[in-house]
Protein backbone atom coordinates (compact mmCIF):
# COMPACT_ATOMS: atom_id res chain seq x y z
CA UNK A 1 0.00 0.00 0.00
CA UNK A 2 1.81 3.01 -1.31
CA UNK A 3 1.14 6.38 0.62
CA UNK A 4 0.95 9.58 -0.77
CA UNK A 5 2.97 12.31 1.59
CA UNK A 6 3.69 16.05 0.67
CA UNK A 7 7.39 18.06 2.46
CA UNK A 8 7.32 21.88 2.44
CA UNK A 9 10.64 22.84 3.56
CA UNK A 10 13.26 25.33 2.44
CA UNK A 11 15.53 23.75 4.50
CA UNK A 12 18.05 21.03 3.33
CA UNK A 13 18.90 19.42 6.67
CA UNK A 14 14.74 18.96 6.96
CA UNK A 15 14.69 17.61 3.61
CA UNK A 16 17.38 15.22 4.20
CA UNK A 17 15.65 13.82 7.33
CA UNK A 18 12.76 13.48 5.84
CA UNK A 19 13.39 11.59 2.56
CA UNK A 20 15.95 9.38 4.48
CA UNK A 21 13.33 8.41 7.51
CA UNK A 22 10.65 7.75 4.63
CA UNK A 23 12.91 5.72 2.73
CA UNK A 24 12.53 2.83 4.77
CA UNK A 25 8.05 2.98 4.05
CA UNK A 26 6.37 2.66 1.26
CA UNK A 27 6.16 6.13 0.68
CA UNK A 28 5.75 8.76 -2.72
CA UNK A 29 7.06 12.00 -1.23
CA UNK A 30 6.55 14.87 -3.11
CA UNK A 31 8.26 18.40 -2.04
CA UNK A 32 7.49 21.81 -2.37
CA UNK A 33 9.63 24.43 -1.53
CA UNK A 34 7.36 27.47 -2.13
CA UNK A 35 4.13 28.06 -0.66
CA UNK A 36 2.03 29.05 -3.49
CA UNK A 37 2.94 25.47 -5.24
CA UNK A 38 2.39 23.62 -1.88
CA UNK A 39 -1.67 25.21 -1.63
CA UNK A 40 -2.18 24.43 -5.56
CA UNK A 41 -1.32 20.74 -5.16
CA UNK A 42 -2.84 20.53 -1.59
CA UNK A 43 -6.40 21.79 -3.05
CA UNK A 44 -6.50 19.59 -5.89
CA UNK A 45 -5.08 16.24 -5.11
CA UNK A 46 -5.49 14.12 -1.67
CA UNK A 47 -2.49 13.04 0.30
CA UNK A 48 -2.68 10.70 3.09
CA UNK A 49 0.25 12.70 5.34
CA UNK A 50 2.22 16.06 5.39
CA UNK A 51 4.87 17.42 7.07
CA UNK A 52 4.85 21.34 7.10
CA UNK A 53 7.77 23.41 7.76
CA UNK A 54 6.11 26.09 9.25
CA UNK A 55 9.07 28.08 10.33
CA UNK A 56 11.23 27.16 7.15
CA UNK A 57 9.64 28.51 4.27
CA UNK A 58 7.62 31.91 4.71
CA UNK A 59 3.57 31.20 4.91
CA UNK A 60 4.39 27.64 6.09
CA UNK A 61 1.92 27.95 8.63
CA UNK A 62 -0.98 29.66 6.26
CA UNK A 63 -0.49 26.31 4.58
CA UNK A 64 -0.78 23.81 7.39
CA UNK A 65 -4.12 26.04 8.08
CA UNK A 66 -5.02 26.09 4.90
CA UNK A 67 -5.11 22.56 4.24
CA UNK A 68 -8.08 21.53 6.73
CA UNK A 69 -9.85 23.95 4.52
CA UNK A 70 -9.50 22.14 1.30
CA UNK A 71 -12.09 19.80 -0.02
CA UNK A 72 -9.41 16.78 -0.96
CA UNK A 73 -7.57 16.85 2.47
CA UNK A 74 -9.84 18.72 5.19
CA UNK A 75 -10.56 15.11 7.13
CA UNK A 76 -8.29 12.30 6.44
CA UNK A 77 -4.87 13.73 6.39
CA UNK A 78 -2.23 13.19 8.80
CA UNK A 79 -0.48 16.27 9.19
CA UNK A 80 3.64 16.44 11.19
CA UNK A 81 4.29 20.10 11.85
CA UNK A 82 7.94 21.09 12.29
CA UNK A 83 8.43 24.36 14.56
CA UNK A 84 11.10 26.24 15.67
CA UNK A 85 10.29 29.31 17.88
CA UNK A 86 7.91 31.51 15.48
CA UNK A 87 5.23 29.42 15.19
CA UNK A 88 4.18 27.82 19.19
CA UNK A 89 3.88 24.53 19.96
CA UNK A 90 -0.09 25.02 20.74
CA UNK A 91 -0.29 27.31 17.30
CA UNK A 92 0.57 24.43 15.22
CA UNK A 93 -1.78 21.76 16.96
CA UNK A 94 -4.92 24.65 16.96
CA UNK A 95 -4.32 24.99 12.84
CA UNK A 96 -4.52 21.18 12.33
CA UNK A 97 -1.57 19.44 13.06
CA UNK A 98 -2.21 15.91 15.02
CA UNK A 99 2.00 15.91 15.56
CA UNK A 100 4.34 18.60 16.46
CA UNK A 101 8.29 18.33 16.30
CA UNK A 102 10.70 21.20 16.79
CA UNK A 103 14.59 21.86 15.26
CA UNK A 104 16.73 20.79 15.21
CA UNK A 105 15.58 17.64 13.12
CA UNK A 106 17.27 14.52 12.57
CA UNK A 107 16.56 10.92 11.67
CA UNK A 108 16.48 9.60 15.75
CA UNK A 109 14.07 12.23 16.48
CA UNK A 110 11.76 11.94 13.63
CA UNK A 111 11.65 7.82 13.77
CA UNK A 112 8.82 8.13 16.97
CA UNK A 113 6.54 9.78 15.30
CA UNK A 114 6.38 8.00 12.12
CA UNK A 115 6.15 4.73 14.00
CA UNK A 116 3.01 6.66 15.03
CA UNK A 117 2.27 8.92 12.12
CA UNK A 118 2.44 5.61 9.14
CA UNK A 119 -0.25 3.28 10.72
CA UNK A 120 -2.69 5.93 10.71
CA UNK A 121 -2.17 7.19 7.43
CA UNK A 122 -2.39 3.85 6.09
CA UNK A 123 -5.54 3.28 7.99
CA UNK A 124 -6.66 6.76 6.60
CA UNK A 125 -5.70 5.93 3.10
CA UNK A 126 -7.79 2.30 3.25
CA UNK A 127 -10.72 4.69 4.27
CA UNK A 128 -10.17 7.33 1.41
CA UNK A 129 -8.89 5.45 -1.43
CA UNK A 130 -11.21 4.65 -3.87
CA UNK A 131 -10.75 1.70 -6.23
CA UNK A 132 -12.32 1.69 -9.54
CA UNK A 133 -15.18 -0.95 -9.69
CA UNK A 134 -17.41 -2.20 -12.35
CA UNK A 135 -20.70 -3.74 -10.28
CA UNK A 136 -24.42 -3.05 -10.43
CA UNK A 137 -25.47 -1.45 -6.95
CA UNK A 138 -29.39 -1.74 -6.20
CA UNK A 139 -30.27 1.33 -3.99
CA UNK A 140 -33.12 1.55 -1.71
CA UNK A 141 -34.57 4.65 -1.18
CA UNK A 142 -37.71 3.68 0.18
CA UNK A 143 -39.00 0.79 1.46
CA UNK A 144 -41.29 0.69 -1.86
CA UNK A 145 -38.56 2.03 -4.30
CA UNK A 146 -34.83 1.21 -5.64
CA UNK A 147 -32.69 2.39 -8.12
CA UNK A 148 -30.67 -0.26 -10.03
CA UNK A 149 -27.19 1.85 -11.20
CA UNK A 150 -23.51 1.14 -11.67
CA UNK A 151 -20.82 1.18 -9.38
CA UNK A 152 -18.11 3.62 -10.18
CA UNK A 153 -15.35 3.22 -7.49
CA UNK A 154 -14.84 1.70 -3.69
CA UNK A 155 -13.64 2.50 -0.87
CA UNK A 156 -13.85 0.63 3.03
CA UNK A 157 -15.93 3.95 3.89
CA UNK A 158 -17.84 4.65 1.08
CA UNK A 159 -18.72 4.31 -2.49
CA UNK A 160 -19.52 6.28 -5.82
CA UNK A 161 -22.13 5.32 -8.37
CA UNK A 162 -23.24 7.07 -11.72
CA UNK A 163 -26.60 7.95 -10.98
CA UNK A 164 -26.26 11.42 -10.56
CA UNK A 165 -29.38 13.99 -9.44
CA UNK A 166 -31.75 11.20 -8.12
CA UNK A 167 -30.14 10.70 -5.19
CA UNK A 168 -30.19 13.77 -2.36
CA UNK A 169 -27.46 15.36 -0.01
CA UNK A 170 -27.82 13.87 3.62
CA UNK A 171 -30.11 10.84 1.98
CA UNK A 172 -30.24 7.57 4.09
CA UNK A 173 -30.11 4.58 1.68
CA UNK A 174 -29.82 0.87 1.70
CA UNK A 175 -27.25 -0.23 -1.00
CA UNK A 176 -26.62 -4.00 -2.19
CA UNK A 177 -24.17 -5.53 -4.19
CA UNK A 178 -22.54 -8.92 -5.02
CA UNK A 179 -18.42 -9.00 -3.72
CA UNK A 180 -17.07 -11.16 -6.20
CA UNK A 181 -15.47 -14.13 -5.84
CA UNK A 182 -15.76 -17.90 -5.99
CA UNK A 183 -18.84 -18.03 -3.65
CA UNK A 184 -20.21 -14.83 -4.41
CA UNK A 185 -21.42 -13.40 -1.57
CA UNK A 186 -24.05 -10.12 -1.13
CA UNK A 187 -22.80 -6.82 0.23
CA UNK A 188 -25.45 -4.85 2.26
CA UNK A 189 -24.94 -1.75 4.24
CA UNK A 190 -27.07 1.48 5.31
CA UNK A 191 -25.16 4.35 3.67
CA UNK A 192 -25.63 8.54 3.40
CA UNK A 193 -25.48 10.54 0.46
CA UNK A 194 -22.32 12.72 0.66
CA UNK A 195 -22.44 14.25 -2.40
CA UNK A 196 -24.20 14.31 -5.67
CA UNK A 197 -23.50 15.38 -9.33
CA UNK A 198 -24.82 15.43 -12.55
CA UNK A 199 -23.60 12.58 -13.68
CA UNK A 200 -22.42 11.03 -10.22
CA UNK A 201 -23.24 9.84 -6.40
CA UNK A 202 -20.85 9.80 -3.50
CA UNK A 203 -22.17 7.85 -0.20
CA UNK A 204 -20.45 6.92 2.80
CA UNK A 205 -21.01 3.69 4.87
CA UNK A 206 -23.00 3.93 8.06
CA UNK A 207 -23.27 0.03 8.79
CA UNK A 208 -21.71 -2.89 7.32
CA UNK A 209 -23.86 -5.86 7.94
CA UNK A 210 -21.81 -7.77 10.23
CA UNK A 211 -22.24 -11.32 7.98
CA UNK A 212 -20.01 -9.51 5.13
CA UNK A 213 -18.08 -7.60 6.60
CA UNK A 214 -14.99 -10.44 6.68
CA UNK A 215 -15.81 -11.16 2.69
CA UNK A 216 -15.66 -7.22 1.84
CA UNK A 217 -12.70 -6.15 4.13
CA UNK A 218 -10.66 -9.35 1.93
CA UNK A 219 -12.15 -8.13 -1.27
CA UNK A 220 -10.54 -4.70 -0.76
CA UNK A 221 -7.34 -6.68 0.51
CA UNK A 222 -7.68 -7.90 -2.99
CA UNK A 223 -7.92 -4.90 -4.82
CA UNK A 224 -4.84 -3.01 -2.83
CA UNK A 225 -2.88 -5.41 -3.81
CA UNK A 226 -3.98 -5.13 -7.63
CA UNK A 227 -3.76 -1.39 -7.53
CA UNK A 228 -0.13 -1.72 -5.89
CA UNK A 229 0.66 -4.08 -8.37
CA UNK A 230 -0.41 -1.96 -11.56
CA UNK A 231 1.52 1.26 -9.81
CA UNK A 232 5.33 -0.97 -9.86
CA UNK A 233 3.59 -2.67 -13.22
CA UNK A 234 1.79 -0.61 -15.21
CA UNK A 235 2.02 -2.99 -18.48
CA UNK A 236 0.48 -5.76 -16.29
CA UNK A 237 -2.68 -3.92 -16.85
CA UNK A 238 -2.43 -3.91 -20.81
Amino acid sequence: MALDCLLLTGDATVLRAVQTSLSVYEVNLEVRKDVPSALEIAHRRHFDGFVIDCDGVPGGLDVLTAIRHTSANRKHSVILAIVNGATGISTAFDSGAQFVLGKPLDKARLRPFLENAIPQMEREHRRYFRYPVHAVVQVQTTPDEAISTAMVNISEGGLAVSSGGILKADQIVSVKFEIPSIEPQTFTAKAQVAWSSDIRTGMRFLFIDQECRSVFAAWLEMLACQEQSRRFNPDSSR
